[in-house]
């Protein structure tokens, strides 16, 4: 092969991405502002230019044969590079743009599967480049396509419960029964979802301990998500204390009726207020009532101002709350010393 073939070969590639850029430079320049491109020639675009130009180019020099080969498959692998850098920056484009979409909806627990289904298009992607790489080099991909598939099934026997923690955080994720900052109560344990991993999922305890639950664990768990309520139970039996008449009873029965009636924030649906037993130590008054709120700290405020309120409506009935207490009753009577009815009984004599 000629010397200057060589020289014409490496120089050509230079050349050719310097007029690559240049020409890059022109077309960002001539297209409208308005379609926001960018200014600057970027490194994909110059190279797919200087790629086109310089095969162009190499058809002018009369290569061999055999010199044809290997330099047209050291543009095989250029222009995989090429490819691959395009593919990325196409997935990164759409992995932001999907994020912004699920942060605006409130669906930032899917951004962990979104992560993992970026890292696995970019291995496959990857993992393509490289077979056709090989095939163009000569290579048979048949046998390397075999030996990843009894590589996989080896490692799939062997991550059996890594894999198992993997699809159980898929289906957390994909079912969203769980969702990250929603309140659970698992067995006696209360936490909040601080995070929804590949191979666990982190709560923040009421103790303010992290506790680590792996995924494939938490599918089968019985899990209540407090998070998710549209309302909270308000039920309460108060206990009165006994003498009040049945007329008294009625009045305060009706006043109670009234306080979760005008209360805006107490749902008109299922609230209920009646007499429910005589118990061992007082009269039993049950209070039950779904309040209009899903945020625990708010429900508990609403829920002290009507507990305050019931205390003043007993009170105002002349009445009290009754604890734990017995009451001995003592009929008036004649005491006898002893002996049978109208039988004298004389007294001791006196000792001494």
């Amino acid at each position: 092969m000629p010397v200057w073939v060589l020289l014409a070969i490496l120089i050509a590639l230079p050349v050719a991405m310097g007029l690559a850029w240049g020409l890059v430079w022109l077309f960002a320049r001539w297209v409208p502002e308005r379609w926001e491109v960018s200014r600057r020639p970027n490194l994909p675009a110059v190279l797919f230019v200087g790629l086109v130009l310089h095969n162009f180019a190499s058809r002018l020099l009369g290569l061999p044969l055999v010199y044809r080969v290997w330099y047209t498959r050291v543009l095989v692998v250029l222009w995989l590079m090429l490819w691959v850098w395009v593919i990325f920056n196409v997935i990164g484009y759409a992995d932001r743009r999907i994020r912004e979409y699920l942060t605006a909806n409130n669906l930032s627990s899917t951004q962990s599967i979104l992560q993992l289904g970026r890292r696995l298009v970019q291995m496959l992607v990857l993992v393509g480049a490289v077979l056709i790489g090989l095939k163009s080099f000569g290579y048979d991909i048949t046998a390397a396509l075999a030996g990843l598939g009894i590589g996989g099934i080896a490692i799939a026997f062997a991550a059996q419960k890594t894999l198992e923690n993997v699809f159980g955080g898929l289906s957390l994720l994909s079912d969203q029964s769980i969702r990250v900052g929603d309140s659970c109560q698992f067995a006696t344990t209360v936490g909040t979802v601080e995070d929804i991993g590949l191979r666990a999922t982190r709560f923040r305890t009421v103790q303010r301990s992290v506790l680590y639950i792996p995924n494939g664990q938490l599918a089968t768990m019985n899990i209540e998500n407090l998070g998710q309520r549209d309302r909270i139970l308000f039920k309460h039996v108060i206990g009165v204390k006994y003498g009040m008449e049945s007329g008294g009873m009625r009045g305060l029965l009706d006043e109670l009726r009234a306080l979760l009636e005008h209360d805006e924030r107490v749902s008109a649906e299922g609230r209920r207020v009646q007499f429910l037993k005589f118990g061992t130590y007082s009269l039993d008054i049950e209070l039950f009532a779904y309040v209009l709120t899903s945020d625990h700290a708010e429900f508990l405020k609403i829920q002290e101002e009507l507990l305050l309120r019931v205390m003043e409506i007993v009170k105002k009935h002349d009445s009290d709350f009754a604890f734990p207490s017995q009451t001995l009753y003592v009929e008036k009577g004649a005491l006898e010393l002893g002996g049978a009815p109208g039988v004298a009984v004389e007294p001791p004599a006196p000792q001494g």
